[in-house]
């Protein structure tokens, strides 16, 4: 899926983009079927490395919409992040992923980016991510504090979504969920892809694969976009 100039731009000067209708319908089903299944087998509301342990949903790493967008943020021969959330539930406060860094590490030309697929429709009742556009820039180096974990802030935007649709944002974006207050689980699973050559990313792949292969269903997947993806493998 092309990027328009607007998206283009929301996402270089917000930090975020969302693309509708990127999933059908039926694998909407397909996708909340196979993580319920895996989740109800590991028995925890959220997991890492869902990709390396869920086979049925691996295909979702190489997204044919979704790449061609990440084609075009991140520019050719970008690799897999090794690191893959399935959340059924499970809200959580005010955070950066990859904390541990400071902004003032960044390179200028570093991104890491975070795929968000939504596989019920988003609202502020229903459990919805909440960012601060604008968070990722480098003057923006204040680090979310864990004391107020749903503290409201004047410049927050509650991400409405359609099930179905991807939200894509830059790792540094400060975010959280919102408890759910309907009935029934919200179902999403996050990924994230690095933008190369660059040390930050190579390093975020070091971190998350805490030096485990990838499993066979991975390594030995047809898809062509999958094997490039999981060059980094460390």
């Amino acid at each position: 899926m092309q990027l328009t100039s607007e998206q283009r731009r929301r996402f270089d000067e917000e930090g975020y983009v969302i693309l509708d209708d990127v999933l059908s319908p039926e694998q909407v089903q397909q996708l909340i079927g196979a993580l319920d299944a895996y989740l109800d087998e590991i028995d925890k509301p959220r997991t890492d490395h869902l990709f390396c342990g869920a086979p049925d949903i691996a295909w979702l790493l190489a997204h044919p919409p979704v790449m061609e967008a990440l084609d075009d943020l991140l520019g050719p021969g970008f690799p897999y992040g090794h690191d893959s959330d399935g959340v059924r539930g499970a809200p959580v406060g005010w955070h950066r992923d990859w904390e541990w860094l400071q902004m003032s590490e960044y390179q200028p030309d570093d991104m890491i980016i975070k795929c968000c697929y939504y596989l019920e429709d988003q609202s502020p009742e229903g459990g919805c991510l909440v960012i601060r556009p604008r968070s990722h820039l480098p003057e923006h180096q204040e680090q979310p504090s864990r004391d107020e974990p749903d503290r409201e802030y004047e410049d927050q935007l509650d991400c409405r979504t359609k099930a179905g649709s991807v939200l894509i944002f830059q790792l540094r974006m400060w975010h959280r969920s919102r408890p759910r207050a309907l009935p029934g689980e919200r179902h999403a699973i996050f990924c994230t892809y690095g933008k190369m050559p660059s040390e930050l990313t190579t390093n975020f792949v070091k971190r998350w694969s805490k030096g485990l292969p990838y499993p066979a269903h991975l390594r030995n997947h047809p898809s062509p976009r999958i094997a490039s993806l999981l060059r980094l493998e460390c």
